[in-house]
């Protein structure tokens, strides 16, 4: 069976995907002609969670990156690529018994 424990996660790579994440959040509200303020007011967060999610600091939770998407009118599978997570996934009919 799968596990929390035998799931192994490489950070640096969780890092620069935030980073990748977090700076397509800043250019979206660039070109949304939006303020940090506004977004987070849009969000229901505060200017410090935008900022540090801009920063890389923060990972937004699904709830707030759906919000994200929706008020930066992205598509939330756009702004998130998964794929480098896929071979770190076992499906269950490739589990041995």
């Amino acid at each position: 069976m799968c596990s929390a424990e035998s799931i192994k996660i490489d950070k640096s790579r969780i890092r620069l995907f935030n980073l990748a994440m977090d700076n397509l959040v800043k250019a979206l509200r660039i070109k949304r002609k939006l303020t940090q303020s506004e977004l987070a007011e849009c969000c229901s967060v505060s200017r410090q969670t935008i900022i540090a999610i801009e920063k890389g600091v923060f990972s937004p939770s699904l709830a707030l990156a759906y919000k994200l998407s929706r008020v930066l009118d992205y598509k939330l599978e756009d702004m998130y690529d998964f794929s480098p997570l896929d071979k770190e996934i076992i499906m269950p009919d490739q589990l041995k018994d």
